[in-house]
């Protein structure tokens, strides 16, 4: 097991809510809400403004549409939000962290102790404008941050984002 990288950074509370804004945004799911979203509303608003509307019978279940599925897109902006409160007020979140990546495995160290985490637990990794996010295989909604931060220097950036080429896919 020979180490490859070694990387120190500080997460901070925006690190986590940009990091989650944009690994929501990225989703195609994300992306289709918004768009039934948009027919419903639509829908909704013709129903009311057309008099004799044919469709003002189930008026009420575009509305219905509508209050629903703005439920969930704002459920999307406010998990991000949600996510940068809590990791201001839980220190571990925003302890000082190492990450040791190795051929076999990253090696996690900070505040709450020091765990190996094996490539096959990530099911494939994000390359994003500020970080990279490590997606877990088996939990498609979690993922490890890393910020671009990180590194020394843009090669070591370029070093490391062919080293997750070589384990992940990309995403």
């Amino acid at each position: 097991m020979t180490m490859l990288y070694t990387f120190q950074f500080t997460p901070t509370p925006n690190d986590y809510q940009r990091a989650a804004t944009f690994f929501y945004r990225r989703r195609k799911a994300f992306w289709i809400l918004i768009a039934v979203l948009a027919v419903l509303a639509v829908l909704e608003v013709f129903t009311l403004l057309v008099p004799n509307s044919p469709l003002r019978d189930i008026s009420f279940l575009f509305l219905y549409g509508v209050v629903c599925f703005s439920m969930v897109v704002f459920i999307q902006f406010a998990t991000p939000i949600q996510l940068r409160q809590r990791a201001a007020r839980d220190k571990s979140l925003t302890a000082a962290m190492v990450w040791t990546v190795t051929e076999d495995d990253i090696e996690i160290a900070h505040m709450g102790g020091q765990f190996k985490v094996p490539w096959k637990t990530f099911g494939g990794f994000v390359d994003g404008p500020e970080y990279f996010l490590l997606l877990a295989a088996k939990n498609r909604g979690t993922f490890q941050i890393l910020p671009k931060r990180a590194f020394a220097t843009p090669e070591d950036q370029t070093a490391f984002r062919e080293l997750l080429l070589k384990h992940l896919p990309e995403k």
